[in-house]
């Protein structure tokens, strides 16, 4: 009894060397390893990357925030703000199936930051003015400050000193070089995101041209270049990670208004798949009933016995 439970021990020990093939009928045998070939082959990979990482670089884009662009191009951030209080903004007017920017950016872009910056200056608060005048007199104002701000010329000396809205986002912009704006909108959301500076960001419109510098902007490297031919050829490809779901999105999915979501789900259904399949039964076992060892043996004129 003892002789037979040591000899079956034996063979499982032996069975699970996981040095050994399970089965024991492959046929294998041990080759000592070529240490001088291996970091050969390893330089020359490293050598590649260098050389690739030389030709192809990753541009360094510093980060931006609104203080860096006010100081370089102040009329911008006034535009902008303009857009926000007129409700015009990217910001302002984006909306889809999930509609995540609810807050009114009158409110969190001008009204509350510039409450602020009368309480902290002093002064005559414009906006309470402003908030007193018709519609239509309101639509004027914004009207004015538009054109303003696009040209300072265009606006008579007293129309701008007596427009509200021109003394109010002048104000901000002063507040938006010393980075007390964006503070300032950032302390609105009591669980400190940064959404609406980063929102506020995108409605500059600096982060898509600095996209296009240096060639990074979605059209050309993102999911929408995936998406549509010719960019499905393009080469170099763009994001070709994001092919797969491209190519779902332009073909069975192509009239799904949630076609992101379920490309996503079929790709993640996909993936667990593949991380499981070692532990499915029968489907592990697919490759070997498929003779495909074959494929990638050195010689390929080897096969199972």
């Amino acid at each position: 009894m003892n002789e037979k439970t040591t000899a079956e021990e034996k063979e499982v020990t032996e069975n699970s060397d996981p040095s050994k093939p399970y089965r024991k009928d492959i046929k294998y045998k041990m080759v000592a390893a070529d240490h001088k070939k291996m970091f050969m082959r390893g330089g020359a990979l490293f050598a590649g990357i260098v050389t690739l990482a030389f030709i192809f670089p990753s541009p360094f884009v510093a980060p931006y925030d609104i203080a860096r662009i006010a100081k370089t191009d102040p009329m911008l951030i006034s535009r902008t703000i303009v857009g926000e209080f007129g409700r015009t903004s990217d910001t302002a007017t984006y909306f889809n199936s999930i509609n995540p920017y609810t807050y009114d950016t009158r409110e969190a872009y001008v009204d509350t930051p510039y409450r602020k910056y009368v309480a902290s200056m002093g002064g005559f608060d414009v906006l309470a003015d402003f908030s007193s005048k018709s519609a239509e007199v309101q639509k004027s104002f914004i009207d004015e400050a538009k054109q303003y701000f696009e040209n300072p010329l265009s606006v008579g000396v007293t129309q701008v000193k007596l427009n509200p809205v021109i003394t109010a986002v002048s104000a901000l912009t002063s507040m938006a070089t010393s980075a007390l704006y964006e503070a300032v909108i950032n302390q609105e959301d009591l669980n400190s995101n940064p959404t609406r500076s980063l929102r506020f960001l995108s409605d500059t419109g600096v982060m898509d041209i600095e996209a296009l510098r240096v060639n990074m902007a979605t059209e050309q490297w993102g999911m929408a270049r995936e998406e549509t031919p010719p960019e499905l050829t393009h080469v170099p490809p763009g994001a070709w990670w994001f092919a797969p779901i491209g190519m779902l999105n332009s073909t069975v999915l192509a009239n799904d208004p949630n076609g992101d979501r379920d490309a996503a789900i079929i790709l993640g259904i996909v993936m667990l798949i593949f991380i499981t399949f070692p532990y499915i039964p029968y489907l592990n076992r697919l490759s070997e009933k498929l003779n495909l060892a074959p494929f990638i043996w050195k010689d390929r004129s080897k096969k199972e016995e």
